[in-house]
C-alpha cells in the first residue's frame, strides 16, 4: 500500500502547493483511491506535478461535509469520469463555523448533491474485501464553534456526516481519517471492535481548536496520547492536528507518531 499526501496545511517540498485542507491518494493491490480532495484545485495541481493521474482513480471517499475536505469535488468530477464517490447521507448538510458571533458557511457545494456519481451510505458499510467504512461514532464532546443548520436554527454539529476508511491488505489494517471530529481514539476503538486490530492510523486529529495556554486543554491532549499509546498501532497525523498539537503529542508518543506534509509518501 502506498499513501501520498496530495495536499495538506504544510509543505516541505519545493513546488508543491499547500492549503488548509486535506487529500490523500492511496494505491493498493486492487484500488486507486482518492480520500478527500482539499479546498479546490491544489490537490490536482500537486498530483499532476507528482505524476499521478487522477483520471484513473477507481473509488473516492469524502470524510465529511466541510469545504476543506470536499471543496475540490468540482475539480475531481471534471478530471475523473469513473469513480464512485462514497459519502454519508448527511454529507451535503448545511454546516457552519461560528466566528465572533457570526456564522460562516463551511459546507459543500449544494449544487453537486444530486450528482449520480455519489454513493450515499447510512453509517458503517463494507465496500469490498479491502475497503470498509466506519461511521456513526459517539462524540466525546461538542466541537468548538462548529454548527449545522436545521429548521432555520444553528445547532452544534453532531457529525453524523463523518466517516473514516479502513483498508485491509496483506494482513495489515490501516485506518484513514479526515478530521476525527468524533475523537480519533473513539474512531480507532470502534474500528477495532468492528474489524479487528488496526496497525496504522493516518489523518487529522482535530487539535487545531485547542488553546495551548490552558491546562485543561493540555491535559486532554495528554490523555489522548495515553489512549493512543495503549493501542498496538503506529500513527501519522497532519492537517487539523496542527503543528502545536503534533508537538504536544510527540512529547508523549515519541517514535509512535509522525507528521505528514504535502508531497510526503509512506509505504505499508
Amino acid at each position: 500500500m502506498k499513501i501520498t499526501v496530495l495536499v495538506e496545511n504544510t509543505s516541505t517540498i519545493n513546488g508543491y502547493e499547500k492549503e488548509k485542507g486535506l487529500s490523500f491518494y492511496i494505491t493498493t493491490d486492487h484500488h486507486k483511491i482518492l480520500f478527500d480532495c482539499g479546498m479546490g484545485s491544489k490537490f490536482s495541481n500537486n498530483a499532476r506535478k507528482m505524476g499521478i493521474d487522477l483520471s484513473g482513480v477507481d473509488v473516492a471517499f469524502i470524510s465529511h461535509g466541510h469545504q476543506d475536505h470536499g471543496g475540490g469535488l468540482d475539480e475531481f468530477l471534471r478530471i475523473n469520469k469513473i469513480a464512485p464517490i462514497y459519502i454519508q447521507k448527511t454529507t451535503f448538510g448545511k454546516y457552519y463555523a461560528k466566528i465572533r458571533d457570526r456564522f460562516y458557511y463551511g459546507g459543500l457545494n449544494q449544487k453537486l448533491s444530486a450528482n449520480p456519481r455519489f454513493t450515499v451510505l447510512d453509517g458503517t458499510a463494507r465496500i469490498d474485501e479491502e475497503l470498509q467504512v466506519v461511521s456513526g461514532i459517539p462524540r466525546k464532546k461538542e466541537s468548538k464553534n462548529l454548527y449545522m443548520k436545521s429548521g432555520g436554527q444553528y445547532l452544534p454539529d453532531v457529525f453524523e456526516h463523518e466517516q473514516s476508511l479502513v483498508i485491509s491488505e496483506k494482513g495489515k489494517k490501516v485506518l484513514i481519517s479526515g478530521c476525527s471530529h468524533c475523537g480519533i481514539d473513539n474512531i480507532l476503538s470502534s474500528a477495532q471492535e468492528l474489524f479487528g486490530n488496526i496497525d496504522f492510523v493516518i489523518g487529522g486529529f482535530h487539535l487545531i481548536a485547542y488553546d495551548f495556554e490552558k491546562d485543561e486543554d493540555l491535559l486532554e491532549i495528554d490523555s489522548l496520547a495515553k489512549n493512543l499509546l495503549a493501542e498496538n498501532a503506529a500513527y501519522y497525523t497532519c492537517h487539523c492536528t496542527s503543528t502545536a498539537g503534533y508537538s504536544r503529542l510527540k512529547k508523549s508518543m515519541g517514535e509512535r507518531i509522525g507528521y505528514l506534509s504535502t508531497g510526503n509518501t509512506i509505504f505499508i
